[in-house]
């Protein structure tokens, strides 16, 4: 994000206000924009119980009625996107994560590894034998990058054949004497008859 506390502060500000609310007001399905949401938020920059460096967070308070005080929101409904019923719109929180870290990555220029992505995680939690193993290919064959953001290059290396050759020797020899060992021992140990 940015350097001093002031600054990270801005950030997070500006990420609320021009990426998650917007995002959550849309997602009610009912013509709500950011300015129709009521919400209160503090930002913290530590935790107590974590030792990583990167700790600001921000808690928010949002009203469960609109700005009018006549449109009723809540995020924890199972209805979503209902057109008919006594309850029209609903909330899909899957979608509200999906989007607001993409807004993330976005508004900070942020390139997240697939393996740190929501749909990554939520597929390894929820998904289904096929889906996960699809996404295990598809997080194989992104080439990962180190902790500078660089991305690494693929090198291939060719192994001499005299080592391959000689690495399999010697463990035909072990496995040889393995067995020999244990057939010695079972020869040895006395039976109950």
């Amino acid at each position: 994000m940015r350097n001093t506390e002031q600054e990270q502060a801005e950030a997070m500000k500006r990420y609320i206000r021009e990426v998650f609310i917007p995002e959550y007001a849309k997602n009610f399905n009912k013509g709500l924009s950011a300015e129709d949401i009521k919400f209160y938020g503090k930002i913290y920059f530590n935790r107590d119980r974590s030792d990583n460096r990167m700790n600001i967070h921000c808690h928010l308070i949002v009203s469960r009625k609109d700005q009018s005080n006549k449109v009723k929101i809540s995020p924890l409904t199972n209805h979503r996107n209902t057109k008919k019923g006594v309850i029209t719109g609903g909330f899909d929180r899957t979608a509200l994560f999906k989007n607001v870290e993409k807004g993330f990555d976005r508004l900070f220029s942020y390139n997240r590894q697939l393996s740190k992505t929501f749909e990554y995680c939520n597929t390894m939690k929820n998904g289904s034998m096929a889906d996960k193993l699809q996404m295990q290919e598809r997080e194989l064959s992104t080439p990962k990058e180190d902790f500078a953001g660089e991305k690494n290059k693929i090198v291939d290396i060719q192994i001499d054949e005299n080592v391959k050759a000689q690495t399999n020797k010697n463990l035909k020899t072990i496995s040889d004497t393995s067995i020999r060992q244990q057939i010695s021992k079972s020869t040895n140990t006395p039976t109950d008859k």
